[in-house]
């Protein structure tokens, strides 16, 4: 535990030495290895051992709930181990939520962390002053999925853009309203996600770019007229309320036949809209949700539900490891000219190209045929 101690007794020291001038790590007190924390992640390797590999990047993420199988995290941590240490580093994991962020900075200062990598959805918190100490001793500080917001000390984001996947989704919708009826005019109906989520409204913002042209040529309308944000959001992104909505809105704007399609923002809203046309006797509108949620994958197979926007997190993974791998070898971050605002900074940004899950398209992706779990799972 001396380690451990030794960390914990003069955080505030090399917090405050940092924010004035940055810190050194070779004035600090050499530390033996049986000073070490048996507790301390990634220290030993799986027989016991100690570890001989590269640099330590130290990774923070939540539960894994974008994976298959019994454990998702068990399987989403196994994929991050082996990507990190495949490009020769130590990983050093831990569980976003499961001890304050501080802590785990506290462990990856310790570790002579030369990047950390986190996802902590809960935001930075009080470890705002230990990332500015972390970033002016010299180590990349990556934001996963989610911005860190309102620090200076975050590097870069790696994520899949919201606004990205809010243009997907329109585009995928019109891809199919020209299956369904080629050339159009077409109706359809808006639905957004919670209004006091900022995701929300960006991938429903996004969306309107790609539709807004289409309605002012009249190839496009709404039915129901009703198309601003606050009046399409759906409280807590909750599918039950908006098949409420759905179906008052079939009673009172539609007779005898339905809209053609419904913008939606995820696969358990999406699902609900088919529930409340069928329930209504209308035909199948073309849909696109997002998550690839296994009951949606099944309605894509069936033809039902036109289209998923498939988000994998291994791809995330595999960009991570890519751009901490870069930085450490050169200095440097990859070349981008994407950036995006945390309050604080423009931060560099990566964006991950998500996938398109249709009928057509749906088997390149989770073919039944291999015996993967995780394919397996997306089959009748």
């Amino acid at each position: 535990m001396v380690r451990r101690a030794w960390v914990r007794g003069v955080v505030g020291m090399i917090v405050a030495v940092a924010l004035v001038g940055g810190c050194s790590r070779d004035e600090s007190p050499p530390v033996t290895q049986e000073g070490v924390n048996d507790d301390d992640p990634a220290v030993w390797t799986d027989d016991g051992g100690a570890w001989e590999g590269g640099d330590v990047v130290a990774v923070s993420l939540p539960e894994g709930f974008g994976w298959y199988g019994d454990d998702p995290t068990a399987v989403r941590d196994a994929y991050l181990k082996a990507a990190v240490e495949e490009a020769g580093f130590r990983l050093l994991p831990f569980v976003a939520g499961d001890k304050p962020l501080d802590e785990q900075v506290f462990t990856a200062i310790d570790e002579d962390a030369k990047a950390m990598v986190i996802g902590a959805a809960a935001g930075v918190g009080d470890a705002g002053p230990y990332l500015d100490a972390m970033k002016a001793n010299g180590t990349w500080i990556i934001s996963y999925g989610r911005l860190l917001e309102n620090t200076a000390a975050v590097d870069a984001v790696v994520q899949y853009g919201i606004e990205t996947i809010g243009r997907l989704q329109a585009e995928t919708l019109v891809q199919g309203l020209e299956e369904k009826k080629p050339g159009g005019p077409w109706t359809v109906e808006l639905f957004a996600g919670e209004a006091t989520d900022p995701n929300a409204r960006l991938l429903y913002e996004a969306a309107m770019e790609v539709l807004q042209p289409l309605l002012d040529e009249g190839v496009l309308s709404v039915g129901s007229g009703t198309t601003g944000f606050a009046d399409v959001a759906t409280t807590d992104w909750d599918g039950k309320k908006a098949r409420i909505r759905m179906k008052s809105t079939l009673t009172t704007s539609y007779q005898g036949k339905g809209p053609d399609g419904v913008l939606v923002p995820n696969d358990g809203i999406a699902r609900s809209i088919l529930k409340a046309c069928q329930s209504a006797g209308f035909d199948t509108p073309v849909v696109v949700g997002l998550d690839a949620e296994r009951e949606s994958v099944l309605l894509v197979r069936e033809g039902a539900q036109y289209a998923t926007i498939h988000t994998p997190e291994a791809l995330i993974i595999d960009k991570t490891v890519e751009v901490v791998a870069y930085a450490l070898a050169n200095s440097a971050l990859p070349p981008t000219d994407n950036s995006v605002t945390n309050g604080a900074k423009a931060v560099a940004r990566f964006e991950v190209a998500p996938l398109v899950i249709t009928q057509a398209t749906v088997d390149e992706v989770f073919p039944c045929s291999t015996t993967d779990p995780a394919a397996a799972e997306m089959c009748p």
